[in-house]
């Protein structure tokens, strides 16, 4: 997968002494940063996403609950939960001077797997981001995913989804993206994290576009996609 690619092509820069900015930590400082490095950008994988979601969710409400705990498992490793009688609970003053309440992880696992579920929305951030940013990332996206279907066909290869621009790209594929993959995930997120809500919120709003967008598309088809400017919102 893409993810295996990334990890080791970033392992290897740190081969390089002149960009290995890690080289004073001792071995076993080392060797954890690597295993929590590798986990959080496995995370990513779509193939793990609904099973990481799923995870976070029931992980957080048991333990709100103050129920036992499932057993919990990462990508490379699994652990047995301990039971939480209560729901610990930690001070976040957010940028707006205001107090939000989160929930202090119980062990490094329990904040592995916040930390893989703030990667992930991180990873899909311009979906929270304004709206004019969001809508130029979708189009210069669409752009990338057009271009590499061009070199696919060019040589012969299968078209991958998505790629080839005689059909639908992203632009046309927003609605069903929001609704079963962002929207639950910063959903979860920002119920946990409450500073984070603004992230929530954000998501929300583009969505809204989407929607009017295919709105439009239904009633006059030949309605194209173009990046949003300030007086357009």
């Amino acid at each position: 997968p893409m993810e295996n690619h990334h990890l080791a092509a970033a392992f290897t820069q740190l081969l390089r002494p002149q960009q290995n900015f890690v080289s004073k930590l001792a071995r076993p400082d080392f060797d954890r940063m690597r295993r929590m490095v590798v986990e959080l950008v496995l995370a990513t994988d779509m193939k793990q996403h609904f099973s990481t979601i799923t995870h976070f969710k029931t992980l957080h409400r048991l333990a709100a609950a103050g129920d036992d705990l499932p057993t919990t498992s990462s990508n490379t490793r699994s652990f047995k939960a301990p039971r939480r009688t209560s729901f610990k609970i930690a001070a976040d003053t957010g940028s707006d001077g205001m107090s939000a309440s989160i929930p202090a992880p119980r062990d490094d696992a329990d904040r592995l797997l916040g930390l893989q579920m703030a990667l992930k929305c991180a990873d899909l951030g311009h979906l929270a981001a304004p709206p004019e940013v969001h809508a130029k990332w979708v189009d210069l996206l669409e752009q990338e995913f057009f271009a590499q279907g061009d070199r696919e066909r060019a040589a012969g290869l299968p078209i991958s989804p998505l790629f080839d621009r005689t059909k639908p790209g992203v632009t046309k594929s927003q609605v069903g993206f929001f609704q079963f993959v962002a929207i639950p995930m910063f959903k979860s997120f920002s119920d946990v994290f409450k500073g984070c809500s603004p992230l929530f919120n954000g998501i929300t709003d583009n969505y809204t576009y989407w929607l009017e967008v295919e709105k439009q598309k239904k009633t006059t088809p030949s309605t194209s996609f173009a990046p949003r400017s300030a007086g357009q919102l």
